[in-house]
């Protein structure tokens, strides 16, 4: 049964993390579809590296722009910080008291290399972190990796909810290690 902390979680602002790109367009329709499914703001945030601050809102945002004003009527705002994008995602989200933070790519990587921005985001983060690196269609199912912790219970009732929000089966997945005793028998 889904508890009231992960409904009140979920109620609270949706941060996404923009560039000045278009390799962040699918994390905006994201973050839109998600506001609208969940009745929650949504907030788009761009750090800026020093060296970075004197481009206009307008080229920071570049499609962007396109994506809001055709795809929605809700209410969104955007931030724009001189600091590093990590940073100033994990401050936009503790100052808003976020329910989750939405990360696109920012260029390719390796298979495990996530970059900076979204290292970052994952150990400071106050709130759940959903990394988003290709274009995003709707679940037909998630998959949640289990692993007995407090965390683990948390990541479960947040997708029950987000499952039930797009209509999708919702699978555990054992991902723990057993305890040393159960190779005793080896």
């Amino acid at each position: 049964m889904e508890s009231q902390r992960v409904t009140e979680l979920l109620k609270r602002p949706i941060i996404v993390g923009v560039g000045r790109d278009a390799r962040t367009d699918h994390v905006v329709r994201l973050g839109l579809a998600l506001g609208k499914r969940l009745d929650v703001p949504v907030e788009f945030v761009h750090g800026l590296r020093m060296t970075d601050v004197k481009l206009p809102v307008e080229k920071i945002l570049g499609t962007h722009l396109d994506t809001l004003s055709k795809e929605t009527k809700l209410s969104r705002q955007l931030h724009v910080m001189s600091a590093s994008p990590g940073y100033a995602l994990v401050h936009r989200a503790k100052a808003r008291d976020a329910g989750l933070i939405l990360l696109g790519p920012h260029r390719r990587r390796g298979l495990m290399d996530l970059g900076r921005s979204a290292r970052a985001v994952l150990t400071h983060a106050p709130c759940a972190v959903w990394v988003q690196p290709e274009p995003f269609l709707e679940p037909k199912r998630l998959i949640v990796p289990v692993d007995l912790s407090e965390e683990g219970r948390l990541a479960i009732d947040v997708a029950v909810v987000l499952a039930r929000a797009f209509g999708a089966k919702l699978h555990l997945m054992p991902a723990f290690i057993p305890p040393g005793f159960a190779y005793a028998a080896i």
